[in-house]
């Protein structure tokens, strides 16, 4: 049943809440209501013209949204969500030197390295992979050869991702959070400077065990769950059974940081499970009845053995589903900031002169080509260039 609420319509498939009486969903295309009861609701509702009505806004809590505009690349802005703009501005992410540009086909990009290139780093960016980037990278330039680093001893994520850039074991360090003030002054200290692209904007989604029948929770309750507030289900209107949260090392991964809303490693509580990587996320929540974890909405998407809940900014919003019933990502929701909890994604290289900079420059404008964005929609995530 399609819900009003405050002359709004919330659509039952994405639970989008700002549809004023349409036909359709302006999220995900769902259909709220027939034509003809459409035109008679407008007639109706004409009445009340002049009335002032309360507007539910998804946005805000976690995500801030920054337009910058792009004019030494040809582009025509872009935006970003991220809970810290200011972080964001301080780094070198508008390509002042103009060698990150935008192309049609990844064919078309030029001074593609020849050779075999290293990178690792943020998990989510798998979903590329998946989805056919490095296939479509090396069908364009074969001599362009692309490399997956596992870090020797640490779990994978961004902070070793960018550990391993700095100490210059990766080429392409992949990203999914603000480089901190400590990884910059690091690289200044060995005498090159890092510098941050966003390519992609992605989804988080939070998931449980099938077997909860939890459909949503708002982002204070999850935030409460992973800080020991909040240990039982039935404090959320579930069943009386103790939660089980699984968590990515708080410390290397970055969710965490950006539910938090905290540059540096959060405080967790001490029962969180921590655990290597998504894939062993997904079989630990699978596997326990209380469980509860989070992962890319990219990496999620067709997954079966768990279940996504949707999110609301406060506990009187409703909740935002960033994956639709279907399996696919909510793509629309992310792209225009009614889902509460997304993040740029982005790639970080060395501007130090050698060769490798010249390899993350070609692969920047590959994953940024008319093609290569065309891959990242395909994996579940946003293009962060409009042209």
């Amino acid at each position: 049943m399609v819900t009003h609420q405050h002359q709004q319509l919330i659509c039952p498939r994405c639970n989008y809440p700002n549809n004023s009486f349409q036909v359709k969903c302006k999220v995900c295309g769902r259909e709220l209501l027939s034509k003809a009861r459409h035109v008679k609701t407008l007639a109706s509702s004409s009445k009340d013209k002049g009335k002032s009505t309360k507007s539910i806004s998804a946005i805000g809590t976690i995500s801030l949204l920054a337009t910058l505009f792009m004019s030494s690349v040809g582009v025509e802005k872009i935006v970003l969500n991220n809970y810290s703009t200011a972080l964001f501005a301080r780094q070198e992410s508008l390509n002042k030197r103009g060698d990150i540009k935008l192309y049609d086909t990844m064919e078309a990009v030029p001074n593609v390295s020849a050779g075999i290139f290293n990178y690792g780093g943020a998990i989510c960016f798998s979903a590329l992979k998946r989805d056919g980037l490095n296939t479509a990278i090396e069908t364009a330039h074969p001599q362009f050869l692309l490399r997956y680093v596992e870090p020797k001893h640490s779990n994978p994520g961004c902070t070793t991702g960018i550990q391993m850039l700095l100490d210059r074991e990766l080429t392409i360090a992949q990203n999914s959070r603000p480089l901190t003030e400590a990884e910059l002054a690091a690289a200044q200290r060995r005498g090159f400077k890092l510098e941050s692209v966003p390519v992609a904007i992605d989804g988080v989604v939070f998931y449980v065990n099938k077997s909860l029948g939890i459909k949503s929770l708002s982002i204070e309750e999850v935030r409460d769950i992973y800080t020991g507030k909040i240990t039982n289900w039935q404090e959320v209107g579930g069943s009386n059974l103790p939660i089980v949260p699984v968590s990515l090392d708080p410390q290397i991964d970055s969710i965490l940081r950006l539910l938090m809303k905290t540059e540096t490693a959060p405080t967790i509580d001490d029962d969180v499970v921590i655990v290597r990587d998504y894939t062993s996320a997904i079989r630990k929540t699978s596997a326990t009845p209380g469980a509860i974890s989070y992962a890319s909405a990219a990496i999620l998407r067709g997954q079966q053995s768990i279940e996504p809940i949707g999110l609301a900014p406060d506990r009187s919003s409703p909740a935002i589903s960033a994956l639709l019933a279907d399996g696919s990502v909510n793509l629309t929701a992310i792209k225009k900031n009614y889902y509460p909890l997304s993040r740029p994604l982005s790639i970080v290289f060395r501007r130090d002169g050698t060769p490798q900079e010249r390899a993350a420059i070609a692969y920047i404008n590959l994953l940024l080509s008319k093609e290569g964005q065309k891959i990242v929609e395909k994996a579940g995530m946003v293009p962060v260039y409009q042209r």
